[in-house]
């Protein structure tokens, strides 16, 4: 994956490995909230990034029906390594810059997911 222009480019197979992982979503992680930008595909794909993104996230649900979701940090237009978040856990958003986390833990709860608690209104507000 690569950024270059305000557009996300992303290869063969590198969010998408099979038909099966094909078709979730992609979301950027601005500064208040979190906006869906494409879906997922095995092919390469440009995807419009808004211009306050400061991360990109993907979701995956798995066979047994667990929510799987992967962060890539974005800084200066460099992507950093993904941090996987997911159910099994909690969501627990460790190892997420504070900016990122904030974001990303309100997004969660007003998609009807458990955050762990640590991250409740002390720590997010």
């Amino acid at each position: 994956m690569k950024i270059e222009d305000g557009n996300l480019f992303v290869g063969y197979h590198e969010l998408a490995f099979s038909l099966r992982t094909e078709g979730f979503p992609i979301y950027a992680i601005l500064s208040k909230n979190v906006q869906k930008i494409g879906e997922t595909t095995k092919r390469p794909a440009k995807y419009f990034l808004p211009v306050d993104t400061q991360g990109i996230m993907t979701e995956y649900h798995s066979n047994s029906g667990m929510v799987y979701f992967t962060v890539y940090p974005v800084d200066h237009g460099q992507i950093g390594r993904g941090i996987h978040i997911n159910e099994k856990n909690n969501f627990s958003l460790a190892g997420i810059s504070d900016s990122l986390r904030r974001v990303i833990a309100n997004w969660l709860r007003e998609q009807g997911y458990p955050v762990m608690r640590k991250y409740n209104e002390a720590d997010i507000e």
